[in-house]
């Protein structure tokens, strides 16, 4: 493994570390085992000809933006921290291979690795994979997408022959210090804070009442091994004539915002049943059917989808990449799974719940209060339960924050030397929630990607899954 190291001197809010690790940052870190590390991907993949060295300096420059990057955790038991070494570097590897395989370990130690890992796939002359790996303790896919999106908009600066600093927005890395105090809306009128006794009893029945996991395909049993396998990991790219297709599919005669900010849950707030909404509900009646097919189950059995919810409010705009997220969970049972509409109607009244009322923020201030008991809230966290039927996150269009700057004349996204034909995210795995799904997009494409756990299903099962999201 190589690093590209990142001067010291350059790093925004250095002088703002040691930082404490905070409630979920602490989850995330209790939550990571080998076998099911908490890492986000993101890949993007490129055509024309990628300028190593151009990539390596505008790595260099998100690194200094976002100081998460390149920390690492202080040895202490007590009160974990974040520390910024005096070395600051970030492991990067260019390789010819596939961009589903990385060449890195599955373990992450924290405390001798930053929690961002780069690497370069290239599968022809002008073709490329960048892939980045996140540790979720460090940040969030949000989060990994501000990094992503200032390394791009670096790397497109860099290659016009220009000797300046590129133009990025202006960071606060003061905020880093608030990012773990969230401050709930005011309560309308036709609404009402939760007291904390209805927390407890809504993590009471959150436990008791735990959701039907993704059934075994007994007709391909995975190959067991002593050793621990990679997750498997699929996508399908759709270009504007599929993508077209396929929302008509998960309409079914209902209005769906076929809109580009539909893409993001926290963009469709006043929509009544979003694109995101028909994926999550795609998403669940595939569970559903994957479940009866292949295995005797009840139709009042409950489905559980985690969604990752965003935490972030007007002032957290400036705060550099940091893990400022909470979990929401959409339920339905396997009989609303038949009629596609009615199941729309349900998620779409859940989700507008979760961002009206803040709910993925109830399970950050739950362990919040665990977490000032480390031994019992590790415990709890290493609990082997199953959260949730499958998980799916949803990063949006990577490239529309910076849209302008990088369509071309012929209505492509030119970063540099080189073109941006797709993005594909995918989120981490726990154990016993063994599918997940990643949508992203791009200004004419949109990405599926799905991941399986490897000790639970093969590769033919999860081009199944696959097939069934992405049916039209």
């Amino acid at each position: 493994m190589t690093f590209i190291a990142v001067s010291l001197d350059t790093i925004q809010g250095g002088e703002h570390f040691p930082l404490p690790l905070v409630p979920i940052e602490r989850f995330m870190l209790w939550d990571d085992t080998p076998d099911y590390p908490k890492r986000f991907r993101v890949i993007l993949d490129l055509q024309g000809e990628l300028n190593r060295e151009v990539l390596e300096s505008s790595i260099r420059i998100a690194s200094a933006r976002h100081p998460l990057s390149v920390a690492r955790l202080g040895n202490s038991k007590k009160t974990p921290y974040w520390t910024v070494p005096k070395q600051p570097q970030v492991p990067f590897r260019w390789l010819e291979g596939s961009w589903f395989d990385p060449p890195f370990d599955d373990s992450w130690n924290l405390t001798q690795e930053s929690g961002v890992r780069v690497w370069v796939s290239q599968s022809s002359a002008n073709e490329y994979q960048v892939g980045f790996e996140v540790h979720h303790a460090c940040m969030d896919g949000l989060g990994l997408r501000q990094f992503v999106a200032d390394m791009i908009l670096a790397y497109d600066h860099g290659c016009t022959g220009n000797t300046g600093e590129p133009i990025l927005m202006k960071l606060a890395p003061e905020r880093l210090i608030q990012r773990g105090i969230f401050t709930r809306p005011k309560p309308s009128a036709e609404s009402r804070s939760t007291t904390t006794w209805e927390k407890i009893q809504h993590a009471c029945s959150f436990h008791l009442l735990g959701p039907v996991p993704l059934s075994p395909n007994a007709c391909t049993k995975p190959r067991k091994s002593k050793e621990p396998e990679r997750h498997i990991y699929r996508r399908v790219v759709m270009n504007p004539e599929q993508l077209d297709m396929w929302e008509r599919s998960l309409r079914h005669g209902k209005h769906v915002a076929a809109t580009e900010a539909s893409w993001n849950a926290s963009d469709t707030m006043d929509q009544p049943s979003s694109l995101n909404d028909a994926i999550l509900a795609r998403f669940m009646q595939v569970l559903a059917n994957w479940n009866q097919t292949h295995n005797r189950t009840s139709k009042n059995q409950r489905l559980r989808v985690m969604i990752p919810t965003e935490l972030r409010g007007f002032s957290d705009g400036r705060m550099p990449a940091a893990n400022r997220f909470g979990f929401g969970f959409v339920i339905s049972d396997i009989a609303s799974s038949s009629d596609l509409p009615t199941l729309m109607d349900q998620v779409s009244k859940q989700t507008r719940a979760i961002r009206k009322f803040w709910l993925g923020l109830d399970f950050v201030e739950i362990f919040g209060a665990f977490a000032a008991f480390p031994r019992l809230a590790q415990r709890i966290v290493r609990v082997p339960r199953c959260m949730a039927t499958g998980v799916l996150t949803n990063l949006g269009d990577l490239s529309r924050r910076h849209r302008k700057s990088l369509v071309d004349s012929d209505e492509s996204i030119k970063i540099g030397n080189t073109v941006l034909t797709s993005v594909t995210c995918f989120p981490p795995l726990r154990p016993k929630t063994v599918v997940g799904v990643g949508v992203c997009g791009t200004r004419d494409s949109l990405t599926i990607g799905i991941v399986l756990d490897a000790k639970h299903g093969t590769i033919q099962d999860a081009d199944a899954l696959l097939s069934a999201m992405t049916r039209t």
